[in-house]
């Protein structure tokens, strides 16, 4: 029997792993503290710390669980219209499929650093690859949905995926399972299914369309770089060139100073000289005076 959505458990659970994961240990360790129950301390002490990835899915689950919604029942219409489809419309479902899973885990990286931990390219890929799963395989959606997923879950096609230790306190519900519509024909399931590929086409086209925007930005930006970087060249060429100026100036204002000392050296010995040959000239008159 599943455990009820108020089991200590299920809501110790609920609680650790909407955290992020740099904060689920030391959460998990003081909750087990708390606990009071032997069992429950020992359940709560063997939940995992989730992988990022498992994080950013379990993240989407609760802060996109529309999205998401959306996005598993789509898997659930593609699952039961490719026996009516032929190779290649299920080509064509398969490539708009991949395109609507990568823009979630898009979506799945900026609300993960909106919650202040920003993760790798290679986590979103796993994410893709758990939200992959999740649309070809009916359990793996169930996994998802619980939003304690403790690893990234993968599939090929629409084959059954391994969820051997891929979700804590697995017996518990799920948080958001959407009703399962009334009994549709196959015919009105494949409908659902293209407008929901024509909605992802539209979110997919303008997505492209804000890459693009984002991507004349960043031209522009890089063209202004190059252009700073480009005066930044030229006025560090000057300051070379002033540089050498001055060292110049500097090297003729010392050459001034030692000829100056030169001169003053030689002005002295002129002074002394021509006091001497006055005081000569003095006493020669004073002579030439005395023998008239």
């Amino acid at each position: 029997m599943g455990r009820m959505a108020t089991d200590p458990l299920t809501a110790a659970a609920d609680e650790l792993y909407a955290l992020t994961p740099d904060e689920f240990t030391a959460a998990r360790n003081a909750k087990a503290k708390q606990a009071t129950d032997r069992d429950l301390i020992a359940q709560i002490r063997q939940l995992r710390k989730p992988s990022p990835a498992a994080w950013v899915s379990n993240a989407l689950v609760r802060f996109r669980s529309g999205q998401i919604d959306e996005l598993l029942t789509l898997g659930a219409s593609l699952r039961e219209a490719q026996d009516d489809l032929d190779r290649n419309a299920l080509a064509t479902l398969s490539k708009q499929r991949r395109q609507l899973v990568a823009a979630m885990a898009r979506e799945g990286g900026a609300l993960a650093e909106t919650l202040g931990h920003r993760v790798t390219s290679s986590v979103l890929d796993e994410v893709a690859s758990t939200l992959h799963a999740a649309m070809a395989d009916p359990d793996a959606a169930t996994a998802m949905r619980t939003g304690r997923l403790v690893r990234s879950l993968s599939s090929i096609g629409f084959e059954r995926v391994d969820l051997d230790g891929a979700v804590a306190v697995p017996g518990a519900p799920a948080r958001s399972v959407r009703p399962a519509p009334p009994s549709l024909d196959r015919k009105a399931e494949r409908e659902a299914a293209e407008r929901e590929i024509r909605r992802a086409e539209r979110d997919a086209e303008a997505a492209r369309e804000r890459a693009a925007t984002a991507e004349a930005e960043l031209d522009h930006i890089d063209r202004q770089i190059e252009e700073v970087e480009r005066h930044r060249d030229e006025l560090e060429g000057l300051l070379a060139e002033l540089h050498e100026r001055v060292a110049e100036t500097q090297r003729e204002i010392a050459s001034g100073d030692r000829r100056s000392r030169s001169l003053v050296r030689d002005r002295d010995r002129a002074a002394d000289a021509a006091e001497r040959a006055a005081r000569d000239a003095e006493r020669a008159r004073e002579r030439l005076a005395r023998l008239r």
